[in-house]
């Protein structure tokens, strides 16, 4: 049964554990990253797309050298919870330095609608570790690759009605 918060008129959830879990299904249904916070006047919490690191609106888009998701996902596989300005550190070496944070921001967003990690405030929570140890070791094109075989062998086909 759902439940609305009476001050806002959102969806309340009892428990942030319970939040997270609506969060993440919703982030790979929508493709659009949600994240939770606590209610302010009652013991619920809520659901929002309003990401907590800085909005992406740098046009055009930055380019970074290779070799930045790679030490993103090392780092997240290895420890499971880290702060955005951890995760700036490790991408420095493959980006470049004045773009930095807008490509971590992008990064860190695409990975939410993938289900790998969840944002936190300004910590960074890694959902699917294999799968970021698998960026780590593979590469992230390698990776999405081979999502969309996964994706396109588990349709069915057309003519197999």
């Amino acid at each position: 049964m759902k439940r609305t918060c009476a001050t806002c008129g959102k969806n309340a959830y009892p428990s942030q554990d319970r939040a997270i879990s609506v969060a993440l299904r919703c982030s790979r249904q929508r493709g659009t990253a949600l994240r939770v916070y606590h209610c302010p006047q009652h013991e619920a919490w809520h659901l929002t797309s309003r990401a907590t690191w800085h909005d992406p609106t740098p046009p055009p888009p930055p380019v970074a050298e290779p070799g930045y998701r790679r030490p993103m996902a090392a780092l997240l596989a290895e420890r499971r919870t880290v702060s955005e300005q951890e995760l700036i550190t490790a991408a420095a070496g493959g980006a470049n330095p004045r773009q930095i944070s807008t490509i971590v921001t992008d990064t860190l967003n695409t990975w939410c609608r993938w289900g790998l990690v969840y944002p936190d405030g300004q910590t960074i929570i890694a959902v699917d570790v294999p799968a970021l140890r698998n960026i780590a070791a593979r590469g992230w094109t390698a990776w999405t690759r081979e999502q969309s075989t996964d994706d396109a062998e588990a349709a069915p086909s057309p003519n197999s009605r």
